[in-house]
């Protein structure tokens, strides 16, 4: 015997895995009881009160599904909607959630809307239990383009305060994680470590009151001290730049002027501090492509931090060299008492070239370079050379005597740089400048 939705009940001749009945057992239209004894199952259409522990209240539900059976997996609740056609625009939902008519005021504060709510709880005490609210799983198609499977999609719009997603984890005796995220990484599909997979994806800003990264030494190998930092540094250029945020609307990108380096150029010096992202292309509910993927590269600004360090380091080490040299200089000064062991003579004419240090140095949009040149002197010139030795500009010098030249280099780049006195092409002297931005 089974009642259909308008409480009429018919006699069957083949045995029903389910008995619908009302719970008073008048099959009125309202309330029904579907039990299945064998599988443990319970339905139940009606206003049952249930303790609803996410707000430590009670709660009605107008369909509530329990299940009691034992075993490994046992779904409460499964629902499937398959669809083959093979088309464009279909949208194939399971379970669709909507809650709608709670509207609040301000003599009716603190209302809520939730279109569904998931709670995991029972699994106390065992070895590797779990308990789960909600789990989202996606599988779909594989290689075709601009395909996107998502184990969960959430999304807000509107309010005061609006959250996509919101992770607490309270009462851990171990360990408690807001939110969980983990990049599965198969070696195969790396190129030279290089993989396009990450545990989070944010494209716009992240704030944290705190940020760790693994760095315990069990957890590595090979590990060496870290030489000529110094070196790696002056081969790095800072910059200053705006993003192109209208041709990549997709990756919200910031505003304003921006400080950092190019991963181009990082590339050249620090390859391993690179890797390749992709943007993932947008596209409607009509399979159409808003904004296309992009495909860029990435800078691991946190691992500039150790060779920061080291650099400073190599810089702590020179300076201490060079306040010893002077402190022993200073402390034997030239004695005049009567003996000659610590006199010296020097004779100074004005026969020779000579190149003065710039000032100031280092220097930001200019500096000035003096320097004396004899008469009776051939061709001088000064040529200016980069860090690699690369002449980069160079001017005749026609006057004799003292002179000075005014240096323009709001063009330039920042960086060491040299700067060489030449007579006859025979170099006479070299000196170092910096330009700091």
């Amino acid at each position: 015997m089974y009642a259909d939705t308008n409480g009429n009940v018919f006699a069957e001749t083949v045995a029903k895995p389910f008995i619908l009945k009302s719970i008073d057992g008048t099959y009125t239209q309202n309330e029904y009881l579907a039990t299945d004894p064998g599988q443990g199952i319970t339905v139940i259409q009606d206003d049952f009160l249930t303790n609803y522990h996410l707000f430590n209240d009670t709660a009605k539900a107008r369909l509530f599904v329990e299940a009691n059976a034992q075993g490994f997996l046992h779904n409460a609740l499964y629902a499937r909607n398959i669809n083959t056609l093979n088309s464009t625009g279909h949208i194939l939902v399971g379970i669709r959630g909507e809650c709608s008519g709670v509207r609040g005021d301000a003599g009716h504060p603190n209302q809520r809307n939730y279109g569904g709510t998931f709670i995991g709880e029972g699994v106390i005490g065992g070895n590797n239990a779990t308990n789960i609210g909600l789990l989202g799983h996606g599988e779909g198609p594989i290689g075709l383009d601009n395909s996107v499977t998502q184990g969960g999609n959430f999304i807000a719009t509107n309010g005061f305060n609006v959250c996509g997603v919101y992770g607490k984890a309270v009462g851990g005796s171990k360990t408690n994680y807001g939110v969980y995220g983990e990049a599965v990484i198969v070696p195969s599909e790396c190129t030279n470590g290089n993989c396009t997979k990450a545990a989070g994806y944010f494209a716009g800003d992240v704030y944290s009151t705190g940020n760790y990264w693994a760095s315990d030494a069990f957890l590595k190998k090979n590990i060496q001290p870290l030489n000529n930092a110094s070196s790696i540094l002056n081969q790095l250029s800072p910059k200053t730049f705006t993003f192109r945020r209208q041709q990549f609307p997709s990756m919200q990108l910031n505003s304003g002027a921006q400080f950092g380096l190019l991963a181009d150029d990082v590339q050249l010096v620090l390859p391993s501090l690179i890797k390749l992202f992709t943007q993932p292309a947008v596209v409607d509910e009509a399979g159409t492509i808003i904004n296309d993927e992009v495909d860029f590269q990435a800078i691991n600004y946190p691992e500039l931090i150790p060779i920061i360090i080291a650099g400073f380091k190599e810089q702590q080490t020179r300076i201490d060299s060079l306040v010893t040299a002077l402190a022993s200089c200073c402390a034997n000064p030239i004695n005049n008492g009567g003996t000659d062991q610590n006199k010296h003579s020097i004779e100074l004419t004005s026969d020779e070239a000579i190149l003065y240090q710039n000032q100031p140095n280092p220097f930001d949009n200019g500096t000035i370079i003096r320097y004396f040149i004899p008469q009776n002197t051939g061709e001088v010139k000064i040529v200016f050379m980069d860090e690699a030795g690369r002449s980069i500009n160079e001017i005749k010098v026609n006057e004799k005597g003292q002179g000075s030249l005014e240096v323009n280099s709001s063009q330039l780049n920042s960086g060491t740089y040299s700067y060489s006195l030449l007579i006859d092409n025979r170099v006479i002297d070299t000196k170092k400048m910096v330009k700091t931005k």
